[in-house]
């Protein structure tokens, strides 16, 4: 990959003292559709290539998505000229 890059993946992890029984909230705990204010973010998303430039990944291959989406979500990535921002979360407590 050092030559050419075909994936760059980004993701979180959540820990608790209870997760073997409950998962603990991701982010604010607030679901990613309850917006901006509410949903935890990342904001400012940017790669680097090999020359050390940092760009703002193309719309027409950047994609959300979840592993445990009854329990955690992530929304639509949305862009602007800071780079891309995506809203994330979950309450938790989630037993599926």
């Amino acid at each position: 990959m050092n030559e050419k890059a075909s994936a760059c993946f980004w993701g979180g992890q959540v820990h608790g003292p209870t997760v073997q029984l409950h998962l603990p909230e991701l982010g604010s705990g607030h679901w990613a559709a309850t917006g901006p204010g509410k949903a935890a973010y990342v904001r400012s998303i940017k790669v680097i290539n090999k020359d050390s430039q940092y760009f703002i990944p193309g719309t027409h291959n950047t994609f959300s998505g979840s592993t445990r989406p009854f329990c955690y979500d992530a929304g639509d990535i949305r862009f602007n000229d800071d780079g891309a921002r995506l809203l994330y979360g979950g309450p938790g407590n989630c037993t599926k």
